[in-house]
């Protein structure tokens, strides 16, 4: 392998790692009012409550729920799966319990009992 080949090659795995680095740390903001509860930047607050906010959000789907991302960064930030039924999940971390609802085009948090 020549030098231009090796170059190339370290460049080009330098980019897959900056780029991993871009959508699993930077494409998701944390909800202090919840317990750093992660939500997609992606994510227009459209309803906003005490202890509630309703965000219009394209990836979201009642029938397929939250894409595989939004679950590894749930659980890579320590949330588990507490319940789940239909289109609601609440997730535990700390004592804390955050209610997700996921429906066609539609996420929602709010704080669980």
């Amino acid at each position: 392998m020549d030098k231009n080949s090796l170059l190339r090659l370290l460049g080009i795995i330098i980019a897959l790692i900056f780029g991993y680095f871009i959508l699993t740390h930077i494409s998701f903001e944390q909800e202090e009012e919840f317990g750093n509860f992660p939500i997609p930047k992606g994510a227009k607050v459209i309803k906003e409550e005490k202890n509630f906010i309703a965000y219009s959000w394209s990836k979201a789907s009642e029938e397929d729920g939250i894409p595989k991302r939004y679950q590894k960064e749930l659980e890579k930030e320590g949330w588990e799966i507490d319940w789940s039924e239909g289109a609601g999940t609440i997730y535990k971390k700390n004592n804390i319990r955050v209610l997700l609802i996921c429906s066609t085009r539609y996420l929602s948090i709010s704080l669980a009992k």
